[in-house]
C-alpha cells in the first residue's frame, strides 16, 4: 500500500473519534524539526499510547535530516512505549541503530503487532540484535518483512529468525529480498547460499507459513534446491512463493519436481532469475 503523510495534529483528531474504522499513520522524520513540531509529535504519540482505535498500519520513514530529527524521534519513541494498538508497523529509508534504539523499548515491551516491515533501511546485525527480545515475545507476530536493506547479512538472518523460533510466533509470510538482484552486489554484507538455506530450515520448521519472497543476489541453483526439499515435505503449507536470483535450469528443474508432491501450492512467480534458459521456462 502507498504511503500517505499527514500532519500529526490529523492523526491526532482521528485517535479521539470514537470509531471501530482501522486508522493507518504514516510519518516523515527529516529536514529540520523545530520545537513546536517536536511538541506535537509527542501528543501524537501519547494520543497513540493512550488511544482505543485500531491502527491497521504506522509507517515511519526517515530522510536526510539534523540533530532536531534524531532528538524529536527520541522524544516521540520514549512517549510510544506501551502503545497497544498498533497491527503492523514499518520502518523505511535512513533509519539506522540510533534511531533503533528511539523506539527498542516500545518494541521489546510490545506483543500486539501483526506485522513489521524494514524497507531499504541502514540497520546492521547489531541493530537487529538490539530488538531481538521483541521477535522472541511477541506471539503476535504473523508477517516478517526484511526488504533491501543492505547491510543485512546471513549473521542477521539466521539470529532474527532463530528468535522467532525461539518464540511463540506463528509466522505466516516471510518476505526476505535484496536489490539490485540482476547487478552486481553494492555491499559486501548481502545474503549468502548459506543464508538461504537458514531460510529454508526456517520454512521446515514453521508450518504455519503460507507466503514465502525470497529474491537473492547469490539464491543459485543449491539454494533453490535446499528449498526444494523442504516444499516437498507434507507439513509444508506454503502456497504462495516468489523468488528470484541466479539460479538457473537445474534449480527449476529442482523445483518443478518438488512442486509434483507439494499440495499446497497455488501460486508461483519466477522474477529476475539471471541464469534461466528457454529449457529452465518449460
Amino acid at each position: 500500500m502507498p504511503l500517505i503523510i499527514k500532519k500529526p495534529s490529523v492523526y491526532i483528531s482521528a485517535l479521539k473519534q470514537e470509531s471501530k474504522e482501522p486508522l493507518h499513520i504514516g510519518l516523515s522524520f527529516g529536514g529540520t524539526i523545530t520545537d513546536a513540531q517536536a511538541s506535537e509529535l509527542v501528543d501524537l504519540a501519547r494520543a497513540i499510547r493512550q488511544s482505543k482505535r485500531d491502527i491497521k498500519f504506522f509507517w515511519i520513514r526517515f530522510n536526510e535530516g539534523d540533530d532536531s530529527v534524531f532528538s524529536a524521534f527520541n522524544s516521540f519513541g520514549r512517549e510510544l512505549v506501551g502503545a497497544s494498538t498498533i497491527s503492523s508497523f514499518a520502518l523505511e529509508d535512513n533509519v539506522g541503530f540510533e534511531e533503533v534504539q528511539c523506539i527498542r523499548d516500545f518494541l521489546i515491551l510490545n506483543d500486539t503487532i501483526r506485522g513489521i516491515k524494514f524497507l531499504r533501511t541502514n540497520l546492521c546485525h547489531s541493530s537487529f540484535s538490539s530488538i531481538r527480545p521483541f521477535f522472541v515475545r511477541n506471539g503476535s507476530l504473523r508477517v516478517l518483512d526484511v526488504s533491501s536493506n543492505f547491510l543485512v547479512g546471513d549473521e542477521t538472518i539466521k539470529d532474527v529468525l532463530d528468535a522467532i523460533h525461539q518464540g511463540c510466533a506463528r509466522l505466516e509470510v516471510l518476505n526476505i529480498t535484496e536489490n539490485c538482484i540482476d547487478g552486481d552486489a553494492i555491499s559486501s554484507n548481502g545474503i549468502s547460499v548459506r543464508g538461504a538455506e537458514f531460510i529454508s530450515s526456517f520454512v521446515s520448521k514453521t508450518p504455519t507459513l503460507t507466503s514465502l519472497k525470497l529474491c537473492l543476489r547469490e539464491l543459485n541453483d543449491e539454494g533453490v534446491g535446499s528449498l526444494a526439499v523442504v516444499l516437498s515435505k507434507k507439513a509444508c503449507c506454503v502456497s504462495r512463493l516468489d523468488i528470484g536470483g541466479r539460479f538457473g535450469d537445474s534449480g527449476i528443474k529442482i523445483l518443478a519436481e518438488a512442486l509434483k508432491i507439494n499440495r499446497s501450492m497455488k501460486t508461483i512467480t519466477i522474477s529476475h532469475c539471471q541464469n534461466l534458459t528457454d529449457v529452465g521456462g518449460q
